[in-house]
């Protein structure tokens, strides 16, 4: 990812988890929600970003080094599903959105 890319992706990143950090503070006065996702969240956050990582190790070791051919990937879900990766990131966002059981987490995880 070049500079000029990365910088916008990260800080929108950065103020996304500032808001969100800031939301859970002014909800804290509310009372806890009724279903209590925060352990299942946790649980779908770590296999969002363990398939996530999965998947990009076997997209970052198709190639032998040198090699520029296109390669079609094989294994994992990619035989399934034409980006596990990026099934991956949501399921981590979903875990997010359970974890914090806000509706600005939610948005954030649908838009």
């Amino acid at each position: 990812v070049a500079l000029e890319d990365a910088i916008p992706i990260a800080l929108s990143y950065f103020l996304s988890t500032v808001t969100m950090i800031y939301a859970q503070h002014l909800s804290s006065e509310l009372p806890e929600p009724s279903i209590d996702l925060k352990y299942a969240g946790v649980a779908l956050f770590l296999m969002g970003i363990g398939g996530n990582f999965y998947h990009h190790y076997i997209r970052a070791t198709l190639r032998e080094k040198g090699e520029k051919a296109y390669k079609i990937p094989r294994g994992g879900l990619f035989n399934q599903v034409i980006c596990p990766h990026y099934l991956f990131e949501v399921l981590g966002f979903v875990g997010v959105s359970c974890i914090a059981q806000t509706l600005y987490s939610l948005s954030f995880t649908a838009g």
